[in-house]
C-alpha cells in the first residue's frame, strides 16, 4: 500500500506535471474517504528550485529522503541530454531494488533511463521526444504511441495530461476501482480515458518524389479518393503493367500503393471529422472508407480512438450549449456492444441502442473472443473485477472449478484467463463506450445510463 510519495525535481521543473503528482498524492482528501499519503519534494541538493514557469520551488529534501519512499515520482526532467547527478541516479536505483515504485510523466522518463532503470522495459514519454529518448537510450523499448505504460514496478507515461492517467491507474491498482474513481470525480477528469497519444500526433504522409513519373497519379488519386481504387486501376490510368506500377510507385512514394491510399483516406476522414458537422457514414463515404464500419476499424488502428472521439477532441467548430449537450454526446459518441445472439438481454440491448439512434459497432465474443489486455481494460472501465462479470453457472465455470476459486488480488489473473479462454462465461451484454465508460447492459436503465 502506498504511504510515502516523493517527488524529484530539477532546475526549471515543470510545474504543470508536479501540479499533477500532487494533485493525486499530496493533498488531504481525508473528508472524502480517500486515502492520504506523506508527500515530499526531492532535489540534488535543498533549497529552491526555478521552474519554467517563471516562479520557484522551495526544495525541502536531499536524495536521501527517496529511501523512505513507497513510490517516487518524476514528474518531468527538462535536462534531456545533461549527466543527471549521480545521487539521484544511485537512489533511484536503490529505491527500485528494495521494491519502490517508480513513475515518470513526460520527460521524467530520461531521468529513469539514465538511472538504468528502464533497460529492457517498455517506455512512454511525449511523443515529441520518444524518438531522442529511443537514440540516447537503445536498451528502453520506447512505445510513442500509448498514454502510459506499466512494466513490473516502473509506469512511465506520456506528457503534460497522460501524468494524470497514470497516477490514476496506480490509485487503482493500489488501492482499487472505487478510490481512483472517486479521486477522478474530485479532480473532475475522467477515470479512464479512450485511445493513446497517437491522436495528437502530427504523422506527416509520403510525397511523391520528382524524376519517378508519379506526379499526375498521385493528384488524380487524391481527386478520386470516394471510388474504389485498385493497382489495376491505377495501372489502368498511366498505361502500365500493374507490377511496373507497383514498382515505381514505391520509389517514388517509399511505400506501396495500397498503404498511400490508405494514408490519404484517413488524412481526409480526419480533415473531415475536425473541419464538418458529417456523420461519421457520410464521412466514411467521401473518404472511399465505404462503410462507417471499415472507417472506425482503420481509424482506431491508426489514431487509437473512433471517429466519434476524434471529432470531440479536434472539431473547430463551437461547442453545443448546456441545453443541446446531451443530444450532441449521445450522436457523436460511438460504442462497442459484445453480445452472445443467442442471449434475448443481448438483443434487447441493441433494440434499445437503436431506439435512441446510439452509434455502435457488435462485437459477437464467442467468435471473436476478448483477449487478456482487453479484459483488463473493459474491466478498469467497469470498476468491476472478473469475477463480478463472470456466469459461474455455465459448464466451462463446473469443469473449470471456479466456484472454489479464492477472490483475491492474488487469483485475479487466473480469472481473467479463465474468461479469455472460454467467453461463454461473460455475463451479456457489456457496452463500451469510446470516452472511457462501460456498463454491463443487463437492463434498460443500465443501457441508457452509457448513452449519456
Amino acid at each position: 500500500m502506498l504511504r510515502n510519495v516523493v517527488a524529484l525535481v530539477g532546475e526549471q521543473a515543470a510545474a504543470f506535471e508536479l501540479g499533477v503528482v500532487a494533485q493525486v498524492f499530496g493533498l488531504d482528501r481525508s473528508d472524502d474517504g480517500l486515502p492520504v499519503h506523506e508527500f515530499a519534494l526531492c532535489g540534488a541538493t535543498p533549497g529552491p528550485v526555478p521552474t519554467t514557469s517563471g516562479f520557484c520551488l522551495q526544495v525541502t529534501h536531499a536524495p536521501e529522503r527517496i529511501a523512505q519512499a513507497d513510490l517516487v515520482t518524476v514528474p518531468a526532467w527538462p535536462q534531456l541530454e545533461r549527466n543527471p547527478p549521480e545521487p539521484l541516479l544511485e537512489a533511484l536505483r536503490e529505491a527500485v531494488a528494495r521494491g519502490a515504485r517508480v513513475l515518470s510523466v513526460c520527460t521524467g522518463a530520461f531521468l529513469l533511463a539514465s538511472a538504468g532503470i528502464l533497460d529492457g522495459r517498455r517506455a512512454a514519454t511525449h511523443w515529441q521526444f520518444a524518438g531522442r529518448l529511443a537514440r540516447l537510450h537503445p536498451r528502453v523499448q520506447v512505445d510513442s504511441a500509448v498514454l502510459y505504460v506499466e512494466d513490473g514496478p516502473v509506469l512511465t507515461s506520456a506528457g503534460a495530461a497522460a501524468g494524470i492517467d497514470a497516477c490514476l491507474h496506480l490509485v487503482r491498482r493500489e488501492h482499487g476501482a472505487a478510490t481512483a474513481n472517486a479521486l477522478a470525480r474530485r479532480m473532475v477528469v475522467p477515470a479512464h480515458r479512450a485511445g493513446g497519444q497517437a491522436q495528437f500526433v502530427e504523422m506527416p504522409l509520403p510525397e511523391a518524389r520528382a524524376g519517378y513519373g508519379m506526379t499526375e497519379l498521385v493528384d488524380w488519386i487524391q481527386a478520386h479518393l470516394d471510388r474504389p481504387l485498385t493497382v489495376e486501376d491505377l495501372a489502368a490510368h498511366v498505361a502500365m503493367s500493374p507490377r511496373t506500377l507497383a514498382r515505381r510507385f514505391k520509389e517514388a512514394t517509399g511505400t506501396t500503393p495500397h498503404r498511400w491510399i490508405l494514408d490519404q483516406r484517413l488524412q481526409l476522414a480526419e480533415e473531415l471529422l475536425e473541419n464538418t458537422s458529417l456523420p461519421v457514414e457520410a464521412v466514411a463515404a467521401r473518404s472511399g472508407f465505404g462503410s462507417a464500419d471499415t472507417l472506425r476499424h482503420h481509424f482506431a488502428a491508426r489514431r487509437g480512438v473512433a471517429p466519434a472521439a476524434h471529432r470531440r477532441t479536434f472539431h473547430a467548430g463551437t461547442p453545443p450549449v448546456s441545453g443541446e449537450h446531451n443530444q450532441a454526446r449521445r450522436k457523436d459518441r460511438s460504442m462497442e456492444i459484445w453480445i452472445n445472439p443467442a442471449c434475448s438481454k443481448c438483443r434487447s440491448a441493441l433494440s434499445l441502442l437503436d431506439a435512441e439512434g446510439a452509434e455502435y459497432t457488435v462485437r459477437r465474443y464467442l467468435e471473436e473472443p476478448p483477449s487478456v489486455r482487453e479484459l483488463e481494460d473493459v474491466l478498469l472501465r467497469l470498476g468491476l473485477e472478473p469475477w463480478d462479470i463472470t456466469r459461474t453457472g455455465e459448464p466451462a465455470a463446473g469443469e473449470l472449478g471456479m466456484e472454489s476459486w479464492p477472490r483475491d488480488a492474488d487469483n485475479r489473473t487466473r480469472w481473467i484467463d479463465a474468461l479469455a479462454a472460454h467467453p461463454s462465461l461473460i455475463q451479456r451484454p457489456i457496452i463500451t463506450a469510446d470516452d472511457g465508460s462501460a456498463v454491463v447492459g443487463r437492463s434498460p436503465e443500465s443501457v441508457k445510463s452509457v448513452l449519456g
